[in-house]
């Protein structure tokens, strides 16, 4: 769980300069770090090459929210305390997700905004359906 995402971000690290060449132009930086023919053949440096260069860690960070909403939540005792901690990391990394805008590709960016808006729709459908919001004689619906 946990030694997959330090593995890759090890692994990454070690590219991490090639990664990030030092120009301010990012177009610039793009094509820089795509004639480093040593990196590229690292089979691990193309989990980064998807990200702008300042988040050559960010798939890390995506392995770390699937760890948070699918083993961490395990450690709670009690439904109430898990859906509050599932809402909260959802809200969190969805949040972090739109600001940060790691992906070159924008309608990659948009699809992944996309995605993350529907893993927090789906916790919150089945909240109302635990709450019997949408059947009985008092739904809503």
């Amino acid at each position: 769980c946990v030694g997959t995402p330090g593995v890759v971000f090890l692994e990454l690290s070690r590219w991490r300069h090639e990664l990030t060449p030092p120009f301010e132009d990012e177009a610039r930086a793009l094509r820089a770090r795509l004639k480093k023919r040593a990196m590229l053949a690292d089979p691990i440096v193309k989990l980064a090459l998807p990200y702008k260069p300042r988040y050559w860690w960010f798939e890390v960070f995506s392995l770390g929210r699937r760890f948070l909403l699918t083993s961490t939540v395990l450690a709670f005792n009690h439904w109430k305390g898990a859906t509050f901690y599932t809402v909260l990391v959802l809200v969190a990394v969805t949040i972090i997700e739109r600001e940060w805008a790691p992906s070159i590709d924008p309608a990659m960016g948009n699809f992944s905004y996309g995605l993350s808006w529907q893993l927090l729709m789906s916790v919150i459908y089945m909240l109302f359906l635990d709450a019997a919001i949408l059947s009985g004689p008092d739904s809503v619906y």
